[in-house]
């Protein structure tokens, strides 16, 4: 568990150029009750505009993806996007 309600799996160490540096989990999500939001590597739709637009309904951020209901979510497009952040996170 991080920050009391997300759900991570994996740790690594990260460090900013300005010094500030701590610890977060390799992939990680947050269940509620209205939306699940999966948190990804920065620009994450940004780098993948392809898989975005495959996924079904979504709303972004920086580093989150959020999905209201996972039934019309297309599954093969959200494990490529969770197998690529994760590939970037550990590189």
């Amino acid at each position: 568990m991080w920050a009391g309600r997300i759900i991570g799996f994996g740790e690594y160490e990260y460090l900013y150029e300005s010094g500030h540096g701590g610890r977060a989990p390799l992939l990680a999500f947050a269940p509620g009750p209205t939306k699940h939001t999966i948190y990804l590597v920065n620009d994450f739709s940004e780098r993948w505009p392809d898989l975005m637009a495959s996924l079904g309904k979504h709303r972004a951020s920086k580093a989150c993806l959020y999905l209201t209901r996972l039934t019309g979510v297309d599954r093969g497009a959200l494990r490529t996007l969770l197998e690529r952040s994760l590939a970037e996170t550990l590189s």
